[in-house]
């Protein structure tokens, strides 16, 4: 099965990628440095929007 998404670049950002072949998904690199506390549930913004 084949799923094509459109991405478009909001900011300079590397885009998802796969890191090894067979991975289910893909890699994101978050578009600011942020901390993730132990149980914490944080918004991190990818730079990146899909369509």
């Amino acid at each position: 099965m084949n799923l094509r998404v459109k991405i478009k670049r909001v900011k300079d950002v590397e885009l998802p990628k796969y890191a090894k072949p067979g991975d289910a998904g893909f890699d994101f690199v978050a578009a600011e440095d942020t901390i993730i506390w132990p149980g914490e549930t944080k918004v991190v913004p990818s730079g990146l929007a899909f369509e």
